[in-house]
């Protein structure tokens, strides 16, 4: 997610209720996905409150086993909603 401008909140706004799925992750240099880190859990929690508690959310981080809990807490620092919306594949 990248810098987060009123515009797009006001767009979120409008369509919020046609979101199928957000998908939480971030995107390095070399266009693969990494884990959140703080500027990104930062931009998310912006938007967060504009996004309805029933649209899944899809984390595409890379991590390691043991990195798996740590990047879902911050998935949820990021998007505050009940912990029943983060399913694991």
């Amino acid at each position: 997610m990248g810098v987060v401008y009123k515009a797009e909140d006001a767009e979120l706004g409008l369509f919020a209720e046609r979101l199928c799925q957000v998908h939480v992750s971030e995107v390095n240099s070399a266009s693969q996905h990494d884990r959140l880190s703080f500027s990104a859990v930062l931009a998310f929690e912006q938007v967060s409150n504009l996004i309805p508690g029933q649209t899944p959310l899809i984390i595409e981080s890379r991590v390691q086993a043991q990195e798996i809990d740590p990047e879902i807490e911050s998935v949820k620092r990021a998007i505050f909603r009940d912990a029943s919306a983060l399913m694991s594949a």
